[in-house]
């Protein structure tokens, strides 16, 4: 219905002013007035989307959840191998997450509350990746890249051990450099490889 779309596109207008004044004064400092000033809306309209700033940072993380997850999935081509579909994504996924809480200035102290406006959303994006990595497991597996058993006990193990990375990152404020990101990934595929390559001789 026109009216939908014009609401839709309205929200989504409001969405990319609170995106932009994020990143350039920090969400602490953020209010619903910078919001309508970056818009070029009256108070009011940004009242109606966004009742309060946890609405309005719901709505934003709700935006780059749903963008996080197009570029994983972007980043699984459907003509590179299991095992480089895995080193791929896990290269991809942290450095978004990076990308993510410089853009928004996310500081420590900050982490709780917006995982906390986050949950039920952030729930939602686990499934879909564990579902993800169970059918690119399941994928090398049928093709006889891997030798396992269940995809999808193991894609539940990698996801819980991505999601520490990335706590690690968000809460304590700790990078793990990529070269150690590289060493874990090639840690889980030597594991799982029908025909792993020889050790080097030490």
């Amino acid at each position: 219905m026109p009216g939908n779309r014009r609401g839709n596109e309205k929200r989504r207008l409001l969405v990319e002013a609170v995106r932009e004044v994020i990143q350039r004064i920090g969400p602490r400092k953020t209010t619903l007035e910078d919001i309508a000033e970056q818009a070029r809306v009256s108070r009011s309209t940004v009242y109606y989307h966004f009742p309060n700033k946890g609405e309005m940072f719901r709505a934003v993380i709700d935006h780059e959840i749903s963008a996080l997850q197009d570029e994983l999935a972007g980043a699984v081509r459907p003509d590179a191998s299991p095992d480089e579909c895995l080193r791929t994504y896990v290269r991809t996924r942290a450095g978004l997450v990076r990308r993510l809480l410089t853009l928004y200035q996310v500081t420590t102290d900050m982490a709780g509350e917006y995982m906390a406006m986050a949950r039920s959303r952030v729930d939602d994006f686990h499934e879909a990746e564990r579902g993800l990595l169970a059918g690119l497991l399941r994928a090398g597996r049928d093709s006889g890249r891997f030798a396992l058993r269940d995809p999808d006990l193991l894609a539940s193990a990698l996801q819980a051990t991505l999601q520490g990375l990335f706590d690690l990152t968000f809460y304590e404020g700790r990078d793990v450099p990529e070269e150690e990101l590289d060493a874990l990934v090639r840690t889980l595929i030597r594991g799982i490889l029908t025909d792993p390559p020889a050790e080097p001789p030490c």
